[in-house]
């Protein structure tokens, strides 16, 4: 996720600004290389390869975005005009998304990745534009929802083999991914008072009986209770 948060401006200065370093980018064919990248594509100084799989819903986003965003160009005076920065520039992280989208899907599917992560992954990438889908394509909502719905059910129960199989488990560090770690965790977190009720009688045990004790039972705590300081908080979790 840290990374995804990164990337994404990343990505929005690629979209709208000048990276000479693109004419070293051996999938691209490089013309020019001292203006955006949406709008070297625009102009066709740029070009990715096509798509392997033209009629795939992703495909036929990104075409349909590459025709809207001509559209307007050739209707612009130029592409320094006042007009390019309205109809052009907002557009131009979508349209990389688009891509990026689409050459991924291709690549997964030439790769042979299971049917139901690939459907998955196309609905999600979908999703993130719906209009267009509906506008363009006349998919309706209720049947993206249905699809979505049909690639998770799909998923789910082949869920802890695709984790497996993608060794995610050394960068899943939260506690709460297993009853172990979780309870490790819970064991170093700090209490703050105890009931004179002997919370094992009961059958309690664990972080905090003391806690929930004074308001289960109206048993006050034998000390009083202390707020952390902020940071201590978060150094815990």
């Amino acid at each position: 996720m840290r990374g995804i948060a990164i990337a994404e401006g990343d990505l929005l200065g690629i979209s709208i600004r000048r990276y000479p370093f693109l004419q070293h980018w051996t999938h691209l064919i490089a013309h020019h290389s001292h203006a955006g990248l949406t709008s070297e594509l625009l102009l066709r100084r740029y070009a990715f390869e096509p798509p392997r799989y033209p009629d795939s819903l992703l495909a036929q986003h990104e075409k349909g975005l590459f025709s809207e965003l001509r559209a307007a160009l050739v209707a612009a005076p130029s592409h320094r005009s006042a007009a390019y920065d309205r109809e052009i520039l907002p557009r131009s992280l979508p349209l990389i998304e688009a891509i990026g989208h689409r050459i991924s899907y291709d690549a997964a599917r030439a790769a042979q990745v299971d049917g139901p992560l690939l459907d998955l992954f196309e609905m999600a990438s979908v999703r993130r534009d719906e209009a267009w889908y509906v506008e363009r394509l006349g998919l309706s909502r209720a049947e993206m929802r249905e699809r979505e719905a049909k690639a998770l059910e799909r998923v789910f129960p082949r869920l802890e083999e695709y984790l497996g199989r993608m060794d995610v488990a050394p960068y899943a560090v939260a506690p709460i991914v297993s009853e172990e770690k979780w309870d490790r965790f819970i064991g170093t977190l700090r209490t703050f008072g105890e009931t004179t009720r002997d919370v094992s009688a009961r059958g309690g045990s664990g972080w905090g009986g003391g806690i929930v004790d004074a308001f289960l039972y109206d048993d006050s705590p034998t000390q009083q209770l202390q707020m952390a300081p902020h940071r201590s908080v978060r150094s815990m979790l």
